[in-house]
């Protein structure tokens, strides 16, 4: 009986790291001439309008922290991480690339 939890839990645990993230949007922002950003969209729908609304609010409130010098007339995109699902409870925006 010992052996059989031993072997379950060493198969659960094979599952939950065989469960790799993966893209599953981008969100693209352009700034304006003076590098602010003029607009947000999802170029990549994750699936869930929730999740999309979430990664556009996320990108909004902190690009200024996370691109201290925007370039003027630019579009940035970065992509979405996470576990495929209809609704991923785990997302990861990566830092912006020029």
């Amino acid at each position: 009986m010992r052996m059989f939890f031993s072997l379950a839990a060493a198969a659960l645990l094979a599952g939950c790291t065989a469960m790799q993230d993966k893209e599953i949007g981008a969100v693209r922002l352009v700034t304006d001439a003076k590098g602010r950003p003029l607009k947000i969209f999802m170029e990549k729908s994750t699936g869930n309008a929730i999740t999309d609304r979430r990664v556009i609010l996320f990108t909004r409130t902190t690009f200024a922290k996370r691109v201290p010098e925007p370039l003027p007339n630019h579009v940035y995109r970065q992509s979405v991480h996470g576990v495929a699902s209809d609704h991923p409870s785990t997302i990861d925006i990566r830092f912006f690339g020029n």
